[in-house]
């Protein structure tokens, strides 16, 4: 049983990237005794509220899902490098010798905040769930079944890599079938009942959420915390100055503060979360962009690291290729597309179009997306395209990015998330039965190694194919990538052991931390 349970930790010890200069900090507030008591107070600037961040089967959204972390949990954990999974509300599991179930065993004395016990039968009661109605995760699982009281076999019709990786994310989120029953979706949307550090407290949508320590928590002694308080604006200068006054313990900032604030002695860490990109019309045949060499010459004719340093105030690195370097896809011997603006005119002439061409970009407009993507079209102009940026609302982003009908002749703003488990943004984004992007074409080759890694059976294979996935799509010139976008989070001195960006920007949990007394 130990041999297999090593067999599964180790198909996944290499399935995420960890992002910001984290370990000094953690190392040095690891010294001081952690001390109770006091509420942690957040500003948030976002434009999308969370409604639904109670119903596990709803939280699709990011913001949902962020929030959701302090009410949930699930049988898995992401976690750093290497381990990049961990238990939670399971304790071990194994995969069988077939490769066609995995057994999970649970943690024992686990109450949901409603006081109802957490066991099997509450598993199979939300997995259960999840295969009837979602089908994002969860591939090739055919049924969950209750072996004892916590013990749950999940079964699968073939071996799916990426299903420990599934079960770390929202939609696995393990909630109170007591209370699903009692509230039911609507009831449950902002009124979380899991097992996590804290419980809802109240919640106004749009203006602040509060939750309050969760006094049966499973993991003794914790948390340190009395309670969270989430405010939520949508001026960033609002957010700044909250926290400038002291009101706020930490907030979410603009890449331009980040020096400045450091300066001022604020604790600061900038993480990456998406890898931004153009995708092309390449699948419309009357497209100047259904031609490799157009698509290369586009690529040779922006200046990324210039660009990165004005729009990214020397923090935002540029991106020649899908992965991140922190990414076991990353794929170390593909040589960056430097800014060339003769080779580029050489490959226009050679695609047909020495004279250049017209073409639109169409973008969402942030004032830092404004800068980003005018001077892209500078760049373009140099080498003869004339390019005109269309600034478009989510609403007709998202159409564009899940339904098509660009005009022809374009370049869609198409970021990928840079999450722990990087196969899962491969295969959502860029397989050719992917609902993304429906007016890229997909190289030759891409579906059947992405396929191949998700079913590796061990971590070098996982991660060659995984490399040669992204240089498929670089060799290609399937889209162009630009620079990656920084999710920064600024921190008063008082708040000890933050956990952000230790996996990725997309993780963190107010389970430890805690506010040093003044």
């Amino acid at each position: 049983m130990k041999k297999l349970f090593v067999v599964a930790m180790a198909i996944m010890m290499m399935s995420c990237l960890t992002f910001g200069d984290y370990a000094k900090d953690a190392a040095a507030q690891g010294k001081e005794k952690p001390q109770y008591g006091g509420i942690f107070k957040k500003v948030e600037v976002t434009r999308q509220i969370p409604a639904h961040f109670g119903w596990p089967l709803a939280l699709g959204s990011g913001m949902e899902t962020w929030q959701a972390l302090r009410f949930y949990e699930g049988l898995l954990k992401a976690a750093p490098q290497p381990k990049c999974i961990e238990p939670q509300l399971a304790t071990s599991w194994e995969l069988s010798p077939d490769k066609k179930s995995y057994t999970f065993h649970l943690r024992k004395g686990v109450k949901f905040h409603d006081g109802t016990p957490f066991n099997a039968q509450a598993v199979k009661y939300n997995f259960d769930l999840v295969l009837g109605r979602e089908k994002t995760i969860f591939n090739y699982v055919t049924s969950v079944e209750v072996v004892d009281d916590y013990t749950v076999r999940i079964n699968m019709s073939k071996f799916n890599a990426l299903l420990l990786s599934d079960l770390t994310t929202g939609i696995a989120f393990i909630a109170s079938p007591t209370a699903m029953k009692k509230l039911g979706e609507e009831g449950m949307g902002p009124h979380p009942v899991g097992t996590g550090p804290f419980k809802i407290k109240s919640f106004k949508r749009g203006v602040f959420l509060e939750a309050e320590r969760f006094d049966d928590y499973w993991q003794e002694g914790l948390p340190y915390l009395d309670g969270v308080r989430v405010d939520w604006v949508k001026d960033p200068m609002v957010a700044m100055v909250t926290f400038k006054r002291g009101n706020a313990h930490a907030v979410q900032i603009q890449t331009k503060d980040t020096i400045a604030l450091r300066k001022q002695g604020y604790k600061v860490i900038p993480c990456p979360a998406v890898n931004r990109m153009l995708a092309p019309d390449s699948r419309n045949p009357d497209s100047v962009f259904a031609n490799k060499l157009v698509r290369e010459a586009v690529a040779y004719a922006i200046n990324r690291r210039a660009i990165a340093k004005t729009v990214g105030h020397g923090i935002i690195p540029p991106s020649f290729q899908v992965a991140n370097k922190k990414s076991y896809a990353y794929n170390p011997v593909l040589k960056p597309r430097e800014y060339n603006p003769e080779k580029a005119k050489q490959l226009l002439t050679k695609a047909g179009y020495p004279d250049g061409f017209n073409c639109t970009i169409v973008a969402m407009g942030s004032r830092e997306k404004r800068i980003l993507n005018e001077a892209i079209q500078a760049n373009l102009a140099k080498v003869g395209i004339e390019a005109e940026v269309k600034f478009v609302d989510s609403a007709t982003m998202g159409k564009y990015r899940l339904e098509g009908g660009l005009p022809t002749n374009s370049l869609l703003e198409s970021p990928i998330l840079l999450k722990a488990e990087f196969l899962i943004a491969l295969k959502d984004r860029y397989v050719s039965t992917s609902r993304w992007l429906p007016e890229l074409a997909r190289p030759e080759g891409f579906d059947d190694l992405v396929w191949k890694a998700i079913s590796a059976e061990s971590t070098e294979e996982k991660v060659e194919t995984a490399q040669a996935a992204v240089k498929i799509l670089y060799d290609d010139v399937t889209v162009i990538p630009l620079q990656l976008g920084i999710m920064s989070w600024a921190y008063q001195p008082e708040v000890q052991n933050m956990d952000y960006c230790e996996v990725d920007a997309f993780h963190t949990w107010p389970t430890k931390i805690w506010l040093k007394q003044k």
